[in-house]
């Protein structure tokens, strides 16, 4: 639920830091190619280790990344 929480955001991140166009895109498009990776790799860990571990493994990725997006530093 909360894995394109941060997506909305990129717009305004545009906006603020006044940077390309083509930056946006390139955001936009790693996270379209992290989640089809991601979902590939899920889908199959758990076919073999059990959905569980991979559930609990994947919210652990997810809090974390959550927490440098958090904490990320200002721009200069």
């Amino acid at each position: 639920m909360a894995a394109g929480a941060p997506t909305p955001l990129l717009v305004v991140f545009e906006q603020q830091r006044h940077f390309p166009a083509w930056v946006l895109t390139v955001a936009f498009a790693s996270y379209a190619l992290g989640l089809l990776a991601a979902l590939l790799v899920a889908g199959s860990l758990s076919d073999h280790i059990g959905r569980r571990p991979v559930l609990v493994g994947s919210l652990l990725v997810e809090l974390g990344a959550m927490l440098m997006f958090v904490f990320a530093p200002a721009p200069c």
